[in-house]
């Protein structure tokens, strides 16, 4: 499944692609018309997918969705930062569920798919789950919360806290730092031999805004008790994904450097 979300007020495309009629000749490529079924969706912007998989219903796609794209200054750590957050026209970032019928040919399908909404934070993104789980069922979504606070009436802000929601029975559970203290996208890590789908841990890198230093923090992924967090030798600022940090800043070997 593979997705193109397009600019406001247009309508979004999750494209199947069933192998075509008469495609046994794989010395001509078919164009994009003639290789996929294109289904339409209500209008919305995602930066980041949860995951995607068919099953007896047929296909289903998960994702942030927003109602249009939002702002991404993410060096802006103020209590009313936008940094993909609920801020602004672009609304609150809200776990979805688009589902579609397999296709049975090559083309466009009539009508359009509607979003559902399902349990989470107020606002969210960084969606993560298991990695075994990719293109299978999943119950567990974690990510960051893009609120201020649980309630959702503290306004906006950075990211902070990380929160699990269970699509199972709907609830959500955080894991909060200390005041001025952002998290960064979590990383699930399995236990070796997992019982269950939340058998493992969570890794974030958290930046404290008013110590200026930054730890890699390590939580229990079944119920986000911290474990242990580990300091870094020098602050790295509130970002998403990566940090590039120029080699010649650190006095220690690569693999070293925590």
């Amino acid at each position: 499944v593979s997705t193109a979300y397009l600019l406001p007020r247009r309508q979004d495309q999750l494209a199947p692609a069933p192998e075509p009629a008469g495609s046994a000749d794989k010395s001509k490529k078919p164009g994009p018309t003639s290789r996929y079924a294109t289904v339409r969706l209500a209008p919305g912007f995602s930066y980041h997918h949860v995951n995607a998989g068919e099953d007896d219903q047929g296909i289903w796609f998960d994702t942030i969705e927003y109602a249009r794209k939002p702002p991404l200054n993410m060096q802006d750590t103020s209590p009313v930062s936008n940094a993909m957050s609920a801020a602004g026209e672009s609304g609150p970032g809200l776990l979805t569920r688009f589902r579609a019928a397999p296709p049975v040919q090559a083309g466009a399908v009539p009508g359009v798919v509607e979003p559902i909404r399902l349990p989470g934070p107020g606002s969210m993104e960084m969606p993560v789950i298991a990695p075994d789980l990719t293109g299978r069922s999943h119950r567990f979504v974690f990510g960051v919360r893009t609120t201020a606070d649980r309630n959702y009436k503290g306004g906006v802000a950075p990211w902070t806290a990380i929160a699990k929601t269970d699509l199972a029975t709907g609830k959500v559970t955080y894991w909060e730092p200390t005041p001025r203290c952002f998290v960064g996208e979590p990383a699930f890590v399995p236990r070796a031999n997992p019982a269950e789908e939340d058998d493992g841990y969570l890794l974030t890198l958290c930046f404290d805004g008013v110590a200026k230093q930054s730890t890699l923090r390590i939580l229990d992924a079944k119920d986000l008790r911290e474990c242990c967090a580990l300091v870094l030798k020098r602050p790295v600022p509130f970002s998403f994904h990566c940090c590039w940090i120029p080699a010649s800043e650190y006095d220690c070997a690569p693999a070293a450097r925590l």
